[in-house]
């Protein structure tokens, strides 16, 4: 894969992964790719943020019940 393939690859697997997550098409196509690098690291690091809020949770009861 040559470097400007790879380049449009990541380009839509990012495109792909904010559709995902209910960004619109029309929306993301007016971003900059900076600005749609930084919806990504946002949208990422909520999701981590959620999954370490679930799994504290999950410790709590697992320790209340044990």
């Amino acid at each position: 894969m040559s470097y400007a393939e790879g380049l449009k690859y990541e380009y839509w697997i990012v495109m792909i992964s904010l559709i995902k997550k209910g960004i619109p098409y029309e929306v993301l196509r007016e971003l900059t790719p900076v600005e749609m690098y930084t919806v990504i690291s946002v949208c990422s690091a909520l999701d981590e943020r959620d999954s370490e809020e679930l799994q504290r949770q999950q410790n709590l009861m697992s320790q209340k019940r044990g």
